[in-house]
C-alpha cells in the first residue's frame, strides 16, 4: 500500500487489462467460470492463461503460434508499462525489451504445464494434473520473481521476491477469485464479469508490493501458514493415496452373503488387470466362488484394455446380457467407467442387480473440450495433437497409452443424466478425482460418499469397502452431501479450477 500511495498511476495498466477481460466476459467472448481467474493476473500467471486457452481452443498450429506471439507482445506491454510507472527513472522502451525476453521464456517454460493440463482434463486422468503442477509451479515462481524485479533500463534482475509463501498466497487469492466467479456466474454472468473487471487494482497492488521489496532488498516472513496448509493438503492426499494402494489392510468379514457379487472394471482394465481384479470379495461378505468378473466382450470370454475403449452403448448391451444370465440375487460393484455403463443400462430400462455401487465413478458431465479427428482442423486441434503425441511417448517407453480418439474417450461422450429412485446406486467418490472437476461432484439420485484416497486407492480403502458391504445388505450408509468431506472436495476442486482450460 505504501508503494501504491507513492506511485498510484502504476495500477492503471493492470486495471485496464481487468476491465478488458471483464468486457469480454460480459459480451460472452469468454466463459463466466473459474478458469478465467488468471486472465488479468500478474506476470507470469497471465501468460499461462493465454497458453492454456490457446492449447485448448486453437483450430491449428498456425493459429496457436499467432496467439502465443500476440500474447507475448500484449503481456510484455502490460508488464513494462506497470514497471515504468512504478519507477521514477527508466524508459518504457528498455522495460519492454526486457519484458519481451522474459515473456517469451515464460511461454516456452510454461507450455509443458499447459499442455499436460489439457491432456489431464481431456482424458479425465487425475495423476496428469499432478504432473502439470510439477511442471508449472517452479517455473512460475522463478518467472514471477524476475517479473517483479524487471529493470526499466538495463538487464532484468532475478531477485528472491516474492518468496515462496507470498507466491502461494497470491495463487490462493486467484483460487478464491475463481470460486467467487463460479458463485457469481450462478446468479448472473454480468456479476461475474463485473467482478473480473474490478480485480485489476488488486493484482496491481500485489505486484507493486513485490516490486517495492525487490528494489529495497527486504524480505517477508508472513504467509508461512499458507505454505503449511498447501503442504498438508498435497502431502495428505498423496500420503493417503499411497497408503491405500500399497500398505492398507482392509477387514475380511465372514462370508455369509447369498447370491452373486458382480464386478465391472473401468477403462484400461482387463480380465487380469485392474483395480477390482485383486479385490478380496470377503471384504464385502462374499466368497471367491460367488464372484463373477463381467467382461467387456461376449459372455464367457476374456477382454483386454482396448475393449474398454469402444462405444459405451455397445459395452452396455454386452454387460446387460451378462447380468441377465445370473440366476438368483446379485449385487454389482463397479469402478470408474462402470458408472457410465450403468447410466446407459438405466436409460434403456435393462435388468440390473438388486443393488449397485461404483468406486471412483466417472463424472456424469464430460469435459467441455473438443478434439477433432487426427489431421483435421478445428477447435482443440493443438491439444489433440499434443495428447496423441504424449500417448505415443507412453507407448514408446512401455507404459499403457490411452486413446483420445476412441468412442469411450471423455471428449467424445455426451452428458447423460439418469436417475431412478427405485434403483438408486452408491457412488463412492475419490477425493483425488476432485481436482478434475468443474461442476458439482455429486451424482443426482444416488447416495454419495467421499473416500479420502485417489482413483485406484479408493478400491482398497476400508471406508469404501465397508460402505459398499452395508449397501449390499440393504442398509442406509448415510451421505456426505453436506459433510466436511464434501467441503474438502470443493476445496480441491476450486484450488485447481483456475489452472484448467
Amino acid at each position: 500500500m505504501r508503494a501504491l500511495r507513492r506511485r498510484p498511476l502504476a495500477v492503471v495498466p493492470l486495471t485496464l487489462e481487468g476491465m478488458v477481460f471483464g468486457a469480454l466476459m460480459a459480451f460472452d467472448l469468454l466463459p463466466a467460470d473459474a478458469a478465467v481467474a488468471p486472465a488479468s493476473a500478474v506476470f507470469p500467471f497471465d501468460v499461462y492463461f493465454d497458453l492454456k486457452q490457446a492449447v485448448a481452443y486453437s483450430s491449428g498450429w498456425v493459429v496457436f503460434g499467432v496467439t502465443v506471439v500476440a500474447s507475448v507482445l500484449f503481456r510484455s506491454a502490460i508488464l513494462a508499462a506497470t514497471a515504468r510507472l512504478s519507477d521514477r527513472h527508466g524508459s518504457f522502451a528498455g522495460a519492454y525489451r526486457n519484458a519481451l525476453k522474459l515473456s517469451l521464456r515464460a511461454a516456452l517454460f510454461l507450455f509443458p504445464a499447459a499442455a499436460m493440463y489439457f491432456i489431464a482434463i481431456a482424458t479425465s486422468y487425475a495423476p496428469f494434473v499432478g504432473l502439470a503442477a510439477l511442471l508449472g509451479v517452479l517455473p512460475a515462481l522463478l518467472f514471477c520473481r524476475r517479473g517483479a524485479s524487471i529493470s526499466t533500463g538495463g538487464a532484468g534482475g532475478s531477485g528472491s521476491v516474492p518468496e515462496t509463501a507470498a507466491f502461494l498466497i497470491y495463487a490462493a487469492l486467484l483460487m478464491g477469485a475463481g470460486a467467487a466467479i463460479s458463485v457469481l456466474s450462478g446468479r448472473s454472468d454480468g456479476l461475474a464479469a463485473l467482478f473480473v473487471a474490478c480485480l485489476g487494482p488488486l493484482h496491481a497492488t500485489v505486484w507493486l508490493g513485490w516490486r517495492e521489496r525487490a528494489h529495497d532488498g527486504t524480505s517477508s516472513t508472513e504467509g508461512r501458514l499458507v505454505s503449511l496448509v498447501y503442504v498438508v493438503l498435497v502431502v495428505g492426499l498423496l500420503g493417503a493415496s499411497l497408503y491405500d494402494r500399497n500398505l492398507r489392510d482392509y477387514e475380511i468379514v465372514p462370508a455369509e452373503r447369498k447370491g452373486t457379487l458382480l464386478l465391472l472394471g473401468g477403462a484400461d482394465s482387463s480380465s487380469s488387470t485392474g483395480a477390482l481384479v485383486d479385490l478380496e470379495p470377503g471384504a464385502l461378505g462374499f466368497r471367491r466362488e460367488q464372484t463373477r468378473l463381467l467382461t467387456y466382450r461376449a459372455s464367457g470370454t476374456t477382454y483386454e484394455a482396448d475393449d474398454t475403449h469402444i462405444d459405451l452403448d455397445t459395452i452396455a448391451t454386452r454387460v446387460g446380457a451378462q447380468i441377465e444370465e445370473v440366476t438368483g440375487p446379485s449385487v454389482l460393484l463397479g469402478h470408474s467407467q462402470a458408472s457410465l455403463i450403468l447410466d446407459r443400462l438405466l436409460r434403456t430400462g435393462a435388468i440390473l442387480p438388486g443393488r449397485s455401487a461404483v468406486i471412483s465413478p466417472a463424472p456424469q458431465v464430460p469435459p467441455q473440450l473438443d478434439v477433432p479427428e487426427p489431421g483435421e482442423t478445428g477447435e482443440g486441434r493443438v491439444g489433440g495433437d499434443l495428447a496423441r503425441g504424449f500417448s505415443a511417448l507412453l507407448d514408446l517407453v512401455g507404459m499403457t497409452p490411452y486413446d483420445i480418439d476412441s468412442p469411450a474417450s471423455p471428449t467424445n461422450l455426451d452428458t447423460l443424466r439418469v436417475t431412478d429412485p427405485e434403483r438408486s446406486r452408491l457412488a463412492l467418490w475419490a477425493l483425488g478425482d476432485s481436482i478434475l472437476l468443474d461442476t458439482d461432484w455429486r451424482r443426482r439420485g444416488e447416495t454419495n460418499l467421499v473416500v479420502l484416497s485417489d482413483h485406484v486407492g479408493s478400491t482398497r480403502n476400508p471406508r469404501a469397502l465397508e460402505a459398499a458391504g452395508l449397501w449390499f445388505q440393504g442398509k442406509d450408509v448415510g451421505s456426505d452431501d453436506g459433510s466436511w468431506r464434501s467441503v474438502l472436495v470443493n476445496v480441491y476442486r476450486f484450488a485447481f479450477e483456475p489452472w484448467r482450460p
